[in-house]
């Protein structure tokens, strides 16, 4: 049978090296075919949705349809499991500052890292960082979007299900070097049309399909029920299920597909040049005034990368690929994270500005010397049209999302042999399995043992209707048969039941890497402080793992809010920093710069040891008080009032309020400010041994040449 879906076509004309531009009508189908090879990797071959789905039943705790002669009694270990799991790698917001190589100001630096703790608070990241981190223990993967807010001039941080992120097939260890990755969801037909402005006469197919991103879940405790339940389930569960496949929360919604596809296409550019104008028959034109009529003339071609940074976003409706609008095709463009027209705008102000240079004398070709300053003049070199672009590209290389695809993908357990990681739930499931069974046997038996079998001899003169469970109640039986009537003792149980599942929960502990001392519980046997401490570095040690891929998660967001303001922060922004507001835009930042992350700073494990550390560092003058009290995690209020005390006006303000007459009061204080040495926020711990922990604004009377000259090297600023 002759193939008339053009796939066939599709496949001998086109491929990931040679992809349909945006005019071409196989660009639908071409899309449609990558999508569905992305579908069936992760779907079918893999399961992995529905590995998913039994994953997310066992870590809410699905109650069983089964009939079953044991009571349905769950304690669930795997919830307690994931739910610490994430609680200690998240506890406290995390450390980490902005840096570069690159000629910006330090206040601009740090009026940059400041913005970005403003935005973690602001938008709430921590809080979305729990909820990443749960996803990440529960699937074995998390999946996070950035994109820039262009109405309320922020970026943002989205947390993708993993069941609506699809990655090209073939590959490992969760990484976006990838030809092309899906990020599919469900849009109402009239957001679609809004949207991508299709015309009211092009239908669209509503197929929404609550199966294909694992809808189910939203009913997983009990299956279907009543809207009445619905304040039982987690506030960001959408509306159940109801009737049809497609829920009723899902009417009237169509599939949307977005694939971000690397693209190094290469397109021809005409180059043109002022010329004389000419006839059809290359007669040169003139005007009335027999002057020669001048345009620009094509005289030549130059090739240029059409996607620059190689990223290109196709977004297609599969409902409409058969459909002769666009053939499903609704948007096409290039890399979105990229504010192209801020590019243009470079380009052009290059073309019409030139670029500065030295100017020299035409006779000796040496350069001009202003004799005011002593410094070269400058003037201005103009630039051709292909050399204007490549600085203006220039200018936005360094920025992280300009040749990457705008997800974060981290997994939990790494398989090195899968693209998704895997879920300490696979490695535990088992054991808390038995562990439920052996539970759900003991209470039986300890409901049997409330409701014991009461003997009454048919010699007794006692009718069974007269027997009842009323307390203290009295019967008058024959004599002779009394000695027969009476409960019989409930038989003991089996000895050792319960150390058994204690067992198998502590070995639960141990496959999950989450021993005693990360539970807040002391081990058997461990009493000294200095045994605990050791116990929980190893802890830590076995959470490494864990905490570098939290330390990416925090890591590329940092990233990601940097490009995208360096791309899009077309405001001033006024930052605090160190008490004082500083102002910057964040397009002018033309650098590159990194995010470092203090690792396991959001998962501070071994908390008690670390605070020993600190004091021990304090006690012998190697850290000051400010230092002490902000890793001792005083709140900022109190270190304040805490540093108040202890600086000159603080500490004699305390003594006055004792007793210490004011004008002895005055006397110190002149001695202190003629010897700034004395007194000071260092603290050994030892009186007469503090020293200044803020910079002097000046060497000391009497200083070296040397002192004065590296003084004079210090910046203040800030």
């Amino acid at each position: 049978m002759e193939e008339t879906s053009g796939i066939a076509d599709i496949i001998s004309k086109f491929n990931l090296d040679n992809i349909p531009d945006e005019n071409n009508e196989w660009l639908g189908k071409f899309c449609q075919k990558l999508w569905q090879d992305a579908l069936h990797e992760k779907v079918q071959r893999l399961s992995m949705h529905q590995r998913w789905i039994d994953l997310h039943e066992k870590f809410r705790g699905r109650k069983s349809s089964k009939k079953s002669a044991f009571p349905h009694i769950s304690a669930n270990y795997i919830f307690k499991t994931i739910y610490s799991f994430t609680a200690i790698l998240t506890e406290k917001y995390p450390k980490a500052e902005v840096q570069t190589n690159d000629n910006i100001p330090p206040e601009i630096v740090r009026a940059l890292n400041e913005d970005i703790k403003t935005t973690w608070q602001e938008e709430e990241l921590q809080e979305l960082l729990f909820s990443s981190v749960q996803n990440m223990n529960i699937y074995g993967t998390t999946v996070e979007k950035f994109i820039f807010d262009v109405e309320k001039n922020i970026s943002r941080v989205i947390l993708r299900d993993v069941f609506q992120f699809f990655p090209a097939p073939g590959y490992t260890r969760g990484t976006l070097e990838l030809p092309y990755c899906c990020d599919a969801y469900f849009l109402h037909t009239w957001k679609i049309r809004d949207k991508f402005e299709i015309p009211e006469n092009i239908h669209i197919p509503a197929d929404a399909n609550e199966q294909l991103f694992g809808k189910q879940r939203e009913t997983v405790r009990g299956g279907e029920v009543k809207y009445t339940a619905l304040s039982n389930l987690p506030s960001n569960y959408a509306e159940t299920s109801s009737g049809d496949s497609r829920g009723r929360g899902l009417h009237n919604q169509a599939l949307v597909v977005e694939i971000w596809i690397r693209d190094k296409a290469i397109e021809t550019i005409p180059i043109f040049q002022q010329g004389q104008a000419t006839y059809n028959d290359g007669t040169p034109v003139f005007d009335d005034n027999n002057r020669p009529v001048m345009q620009k003339i094509k005289v030549d071609e130059r090739q240029r990368e059409k996607y620059p940074g190689g990223v290109r976003k196709i977004t297609f409706v599969p409902g409409m690929v058969t459909s002769t609008w666009n053939h499903g095709v609704v948007d096409d463009r290039g890399n979105p994270n990229i504010n192209w027209e801020l590019v243009n705008v470079r380009k052009q102000v290059l073309l019409e500005t030139g670029i500065p240079v030295p100017a020299s004398d035409p006779n000796t070709g040496q350069p001009i010397i202003d004799p005011n300053t002593g410094q070269p003049i400058m003037t201005s070199m103009p630039v051709d049209e292909e050399k204007a672009e490549s600085m203006a590209l220039d200018t936005i290389k360094n920025t992280w999302l300009f040749s990457r695809f705008p997800f974060s993908v981290v997994p939990s357990m790494v398989d090195t042999s899968q693209w998704w990681g895997f879920s300490i739930i696979e490695q535990i499931e088992e054991l808390v399995g038995a562990a439920e069974s052996v539970l759900q046997k003991y209470f039986a038996f300890l409901q049997r043992c409330m409701f014991p079998i009461f003997i009454n001899p048919i010699e007794s003169g006692v009718p069974n209707s007269a027997i009842t469970n009323a307390p203290g109640l009295i019967l008058n039986p024959i004599l002779a048969a009394a000695a027969g009537m009476g409960y019989i003792n409930p038989p003991v149980p089996p000895q050792g039941l319960l150390d058994f599942i204690q067992f198998i929960y502590f070995q639960v502990d141990m496959l999950s890497l989450s021993p005693e001392v990360t539970q807040g519980r002391r081990p058997k046997g461990v009493s000294a402080a200095s045994a605990m401490i050791a116990l929980m570095d190893k802890a830590a040690t076995l959470f490494q793992p864990q905490i570098w891929a939290v330390d990416k998660i925090i890591r590329n967001r940092g990233r990601a809010h940097i490009s995208m303001v360096q791309n899009f922060g077309t405001e001033s922004k006024p930052i605090r920093v160190d008490k004082e507001y500083v102002r910057f835009i964040g397009i002018n930042l033309q650098a590159a710069f990194k995010y470092v992350v203090e690792s396991g700073s959001s998962a501070p494990i071994t908390k008690q040891g670390r605070r020993t550390q600190f004091i021990e560092l304090f006690r012998v003058g190697a850290m000051d008080v400010h230092s002490l009290l902000e890793q001792l995690e005083i709140p900022a209020i109190v270190i304040e009032r805490v540093l108040e005390a202890f600086s000159v006006p603080g500490a004699l303000k305390i003594l006055i309020n004792a007793g210490l007459p004011q004008e002895v009061a005055q006397q110190v204080y002149a001695l202190v400010l003629q010897n700034p040495g004395i007194g000071g926020q260092s603290g050994a711990g030892k009186p007469g041994e503090g020293t200044q922990t803020t910079q002097p604004t000046g060497p000391n009377p009497g200083a070296s040449e040397s002192a004065k000259g590296l003084y004079k090297q210090m910046s203040t600023q800030g």
